[in-house]
């Protein structure tokens, strides 16, 4: 009886313990796609603002 007790308490620990660490993973990358996405946009609008000043003094 102690024994499927401890068992017991240990799975519902492990399972607790896996729950916790995959929301702070999950949290963890969307808060990296965030920053990326972020980054990515500012670029491609540096990026923009560059082609059509050159292509006002092409014209």
């Amino acid at each position: 009886m102690l024994v499927l007790s401890g068992l017991a308490l240990l799975t519902i620990l492990s399972v607790s313990r896996w729950n916790g660490m995959m929301n702070h993973y999950s949290l963890s990358q969307s808060g990296l796609v965030k920053q990326w996405f972020g980054s990515f946009s500012s670029i491609l609008e540096q990026q923009e603002t560059i082609i059509s000043l050159i292509g006002k003094d092409i014209m």
